[in-house]
């Protein structure tokens, strides 16, 4: 129900249709969660279960200009 700004995100976790978000600082679960942000910064979250090669491989190689306008 709110947005906590200064704790970045370190770690998501899906487990059991439920969403647990490690940040500094803060642990907080969830049904479900929306990562937004330029490409490069998801690609620095943790991710277990790993996410699908094909997109770890797009947030890894996403070229910043691309997605800004």
């Amino acid at each position: 129900r709110r947005v906590l700004l200064g704790h970045p995100v370190r770690r998501i976790v899906q487990k059991g249709g439920r969403v647990t978000v490690e940040a500094d600082g803060i642990t907080v679960s969830a049904r479900s969660v929306i990562v937004t942000g330029p490409p490069a910064i998801p690609g620095l979250i943790d991710y277990p279960p790993p996410l699908p090669s094909d997109r770890a491989q797009l947030l890894q190689r996403f070229p910043q200009c691309n997605a800004i306008k």
